[in-house]
């Protein structure tokens, strides 16, 4: 397992803003696997929108 930084692009206006939302490395198997569980977790958490129009960086 390898941890990854998985943070979420969000656009407003004129500016982009990167955050990690999660607060902490997602241990996981692939870039894919992290960011799936990051989507997970964004669920699991309150977020009413739609996770999967979201971008997602890897760092």
């Amino acid at each position: 397992m390898k941890k990854y930084n998985v943070e979420i692009v969000t656009h407003g206006g004129c500016d982009d803003y990167i955050d990690n939302w999660i607060g902490d490395y997602i241990e996981a198997e692939s870039e894919e696997e992290a960011i799936e569980i990051a989507k997970q977790w964004l669920i699991d958490n309150g977020y009413d929108g739609d996770v999967e129009a979201l971008e997602y960086v890897i760092r």
